[in-house]
């Protein structure tokens, strides 16, 4: 995940992680189980020994895997890396290059292709964690790209949704247990959260920033 972040653009650009919820959101709690050191949430590096045992145990070494990777943003980069590591993991490792078109979404999306291993990004519409886990692991989800489905869990997320409403406290505690449940379960590689930055003169002041929409324009003042 370190060298991911550097990949991307260094810790400027991004910040590693190991959740499906990015940081100061409703719900967030640091969580990560996949690493060395101290499991006090951070990411320390990589257990790699650990790794190694994993595949040995699945019987899956030397098993070829296909990286479909869509020629847009940084996601070649992080794939070429994705298959260095791979590689150094014992599995015999291709990439295959897509456009970046619908066509390539379709093939993505279609779980007949059994697609093995392919980088994707989300970035929420609303500031809810439900925007998350809707979008990326619900059974339904238009971008579940594991195909993992657990309808036990999306009730509780139904119910974590429309708790919000009666008791936010209780409904942002289900939440990071939602979130730490999908982290355990890996049915996604979360690897870093983007981090967008606002240039502004010195002459502007009083530019508050959203989550979702960036500066926020209407209280912005200008000397």
């Amino acid at each position: 995940r370190n060298k991911l972040v550097e990949v991307f653009g260094g810790p400027s650009q991004a910040k590693a992680t190991c959740q499906l919820l990015p940081p100061k959101f409703a719900g967030y709690s640091r969580y990560c189980p996949y690493t060395t050191g101290p499991p006090d949430g951070p990411y320390h590096g990589p257990a790699f020994a650990k790794a190694l045992q994993l595949v040995d145990e699945s019987g899956t070494r030397g098993m070829p895997v296909i990286i479909h990777s869509p020629l847009f943003e940084a996601i070649p980069a992080i794939n070429a890396y994705f298959k260095q590591v791979l590689g150094q993991l014992g599995y015999k490792v291709t990439i295959h290059q897509m456009p970046d078109t619908p066509s390539t979404d379709d093939f993505l999306h279609n779980p007949h292709n059994h697609v093995q291993v392919q980088t994707a990004g989300w970035a929420m519409d609303f500031p809810l964690a439900s925007n998350f886990y809707d979008a990326v692991v619900a059974c339904r989800a238009l971008s579940n790209y594991s195909e993992y489905c657990n309808r036990g869990l999306d009730q509780r997320a139904v119910t974590a949704t429309t708790l919000m409403a009666t008791d936010p406290g209780a409904a942002l505690r289900d939440w990071t247990q939602i979130d730490q449940t999908i982290t355990d379960q890996a049915l996604v590689v979360p690897m870093f959260n983007p981090i967008a930055s606002t240039f502004v003169s010195a002459s502007v002041g009083n530019c508050p920033i959203n989550q979702i929409s960036g500066a926020l324009l209407s209280p912005l003042w200008v000397r």
